[in-house]
């Protein structure tokens, strides 16, 4: 027994047939495009998130060693004060560090800055 369906496009001229059948693979098509989509669009808003976590893990990163070049700048000036020039040279050892690690983050945190 066929179904209403069947009886239906039974009856259609067989060119109608054809555009009936091209018509449901270009909504197939059409599904499956949707489905892309949707799913560049879900990783689109994951990358976005993670650039986001990243760019703030980037700043706090900069601030500190900021903070510790401060710091080392600090204890350099007091060794100097009081001639412990071996101590100063290892200070300014870390502050050389530190900065170019600074700079390093700095310049991470503004590549993801699209």
């Amino acid at each position: 027994m066929k179904s209403n369906i069947q009886k239906v496009y039974s009856k259609l001229p067989k060119t109608e047939l054809a555009k009936v059948e091209l018509t449901k693979v270009e909504l197939g098509v059409m599904d499956d495009a949707n489905k892309l989509m949707n799913l560049a669009k879900e990783f689109e808003r994951e990358a976005t998130q993670a650039q986001s976590n990243a760019q703030g893990s980037w700043k706090v990163t900069v601030f500190n060693y900021e903070k510790a070049i401060s710091e080392y700048e600090k204890a350099f000036k007091m060794a100097k004060e009081i001639g412990a020039d071996e101590f100063a040279g290892k200070i300014n050892k870390q502050i050389s560090l530190a900065s170019k690690k600074s700079k390093i983050a700095t310049a991470y945190e503004k590549k993801l800055n699209l």
